[in-house]
């Protein structure tokens, strides 16, 4: 809100009439006349061009005494000074409603402000951080240590160093899978700041804002040096941290990193109990304090940010071959202030407890990320939500690294956090493409634009609206769809938009287990084999190879599932070869159920649905792709 919109309309004049008896600290009637009169200055008005045709009104107002009030401010010398006093004014009046707004969460702009009013919330603004990406090793002839090095080159030739933050095991084939690197342009490993520690106060500052946050690591020594224990990053005060816990608070300042290791209690104090005995008690129970024979090291990195982010090829610098799984990604140049605004309250409403939808975002949005809003990024859902319902759990699933110790660390903090009779689950996303074929008519002689420029345009707008990265919620709207090609030209002819899908995901099989896919949407029951089918694979239980699933378009059972038939192609025809035992399908909910062994155990299989309606729900874990893969132009 700006600070002026209250006063809209109003005006302040002088309030002198020296007509009227007045006291000091009062006005007249007449005064308040001038007051709102419309000859005054209007304060409201806060264009440079309003408040100057309001200080040449009231400098021209026609008064006996008014020496002004005749001349021609537009083509004298005055109208300089008048243009300066405008000026002025115009820059006051922006400054003090820049000063309002950054005083609020809502409305503030610069960081320190997002800082300042955060901090009491208890929400940490992160800084810089480092892009990451997820690695299959091979061939390994040991242990990967922590802070291993790997060279990652970009599209553009440009290298990129990472680091693991864990060390990993290989296997008995030499392999270690799902290994987590972490880019960072300087690793900061084993600083010694014992003597930079503020003993009274227990903190160190780090006077640095282009650190990762997330990657700090403080390890103190309680015996001179021999051995050194990893400290816990805290995010709140509770009752489970007490003197001798060893943790440490983080917050952040304009210019860097306030690292607080204890509350700064009076140590201990001494009252008399009801038997008259001395007894001690210590108000330092947030966290053990660093002594001075303690000794203190600190590691971080210093990423490169968002530059880093699309590496896909790596090398290792010890002995093992890379395999990567994606590209790196979630690395930024600094917080998002949008986030910011999300997160702060939802975290200061969570009280480092997990209830709420929104008290899981807040607890987890260090470890997904920062590139968009929350509902992209992570998805929470009852499991009451699921078909059939699954009570007591509650389902997480983010786009972040798919590996275990990322999961694994998403289910530890919730599991703190949640009710003793809700168990937090995570499940990985799962992709889906929603392919379109679609056909557009326009107008050929109401358009400069060539027809290729149109397809292309069109194209685009499709892409801006339902592309991009990977999130979750993105459902596909068919008005959206018809109005963000109407907007690409004037000569776009509404009536003639013509559009069918499908939809397609890729499912890994393993043997011996029943497969579940579920296309969340309504599905086509309409003529057989048309609502759902597989690609070709090979079955060990009927043996056969080359064969598919199909729908059989029958009337479901009393449970709502028909039975999915396996067929084969002979020529151009279809052939069923079998109709029982197969698995079903339940066309109401969009659940596909296979039996086991029906596939040859991991094998990777492509699964095609006709959805019923034109709107596509991406909902709970669905991550929905929108792939343009039959776009006709037709020049009418």
């Amino acid at each position: 809100m700006s600070a002026y919109s209250s006063y809209t309309g109003q005006s302040l004049g002088p309030s002198i009439d020296t007509d009227a008896p007045t006291r000091p600290g009062t006005y007249t009637e007449t005064q308040e006349s001038l007051l709102l009169s419309e000859d005054q200055i209007q304060i409201g008005r806060l264009g440079f061009q309003e408040i100057k045709e309001s200080i040449i009104s009231y400098l021209s107002r026609d008064e006996v005494d008014n020496p002004l009030k005749d001349i021609d401010f537009a083509s004298s010398a005055i109208n300089v000074l008048v243009d300066a006093l405008a000026y002025n004014t115009l820059y006051y009046a922006y400054y003090s409603n820049a000063i309002v707004n950054e005083l609020y969460l809502d409305t503030a702009q610069r960081l320190e402000s997002l800082i300042s009013i955060t901090k009491p919330l208890g929400f940490t603004v992160n800084a810089k951080t480092s892009s990451q990406v997820t690695l299959n090793m091979t061939s390994l002839t040991g242990r990967i240590p922590k802070f291993s090095k790997f060279t990652g080159t970009d599209d553009t030739g440009k290298t990129y160093t990472f680091y693991t933050r864990q060390s990993y095991e290989r296997n008995d084939e030499n392999q270690a899978n799902n290994v987590v690197v972490h880019e960072a342009k300087d690793l900061v490993l084993n600083r010694d700041i014992t003597s930079q520690i503020d003993l009274t106060q227990q903190e160190y500052i780090l006077a640095d804002n282009r650190i990762d946050i997330s990657s700090i690591i403080i390890e103190v020594s309680e015996d001179g040096g021999s051995t050194f224990t990893e400290y816990t990053k805290s995010n709140a005060v509770n009752t489970t941290i007490s003197s001798s816990s060893r943790v440490y608070f983080v917050e952040r300042l304009n210019d860097g990193i306030k690292i607080i290791f204890s509350a700064r209690g009076e140590g201990e104090y001494v009252y008399n109990d009801e038997l008259g005995t001395n007894r001690n008690i210590s108000t330092d129970n947030v966290g053990r304090k660093i002594v001075a024979t303690d000794k203190v090291r600190i590691t971080y990195f210093i990423p490169s940010g968002e530059q880093a982010n699309g590496v896909r090829t790596f090398e290792y610098s010890g002995a093992g071959t890379v395999a990567v799984v994606g590209e790196s990604s979630f690395g930024s140049d600094g917080p998002n202030p949008d986030l910011i605004r999300f997160f702060a309250p939802k975290w200061f409403a969570a009280q480092d407890r997990a209830v709420t939808k929104n008290d899981y975002y807040a607890l987890i949005s260090d470890l997904v990320s920062q590139d968009s809003t929350v509902d992209e990024t992570v998805a929470v859902f009852g499991g009451e939500d699921l078909n059939p319902p699954y009570y007591g759990r509650v389902f997480v699933s983010a786009i972040t690294d798919s590996s275990e110790t990322a999961s694994q660390e998403i289910v530890d903090r919730l599991g703190e956090k949640a009710p003793v009779s809700i168990i937090p689950e995570f499940i990985p996303y799962t992709d889906f493409n929603l392919n379109l074929a679609y056909s557009v008519n326009y107008v050929a002689g109401q358009t400069t634009k060539t027809k290729s420029a149109i397809t292309g345009l069109i194209q685009d707008a499709v892409n801006n609206r339902f592309g991009g990265n990977k999130r979750f919620n993105n459902s596909f709207v068919l008005t959206d769809f018809i109005d963000a090609i109407l907007a690409v030209d004037p000569s776009i002819i509404r009536p003639s938009i013509s559009l069918s899908h499908n939809m397609t995901t890729e499912t890994t099989i393993t043997a011996g287990k029943r497969t579940f896919i579920s296309f969340k949407n309504k599905l086509d029951d309409g003529i057989e084999g048309q609502a759902f089918s597989s690609s070709t694979f090979t079955s060990d239980k009927y043996n056969r190879s080359d064969v598919y699933i199909v729908d059989s378009s029958l009337e479901p059972d009393i449970y709502g599932y028909s039975p999915l038939f396996l067929a084969t192609d002979v020529g151009t025809t279809r052939v069923i070869v079998e109709t029982g035992g197969v698995g079903d399908i339940n066309y109401e909910t969009g659940l596909i159920r296979i039996n086991p062994d029906v596939i040859q155990g991991n094998s990777t299989v492509t699964f095609t649905a006709k959805p019923e309606f034109l709107d596509v729900f991406a909902g709970q874990e669905m991550v929905l792709s929108i792939n343009q893969r039959n776009v006709r132009i037709i020049d009418q």
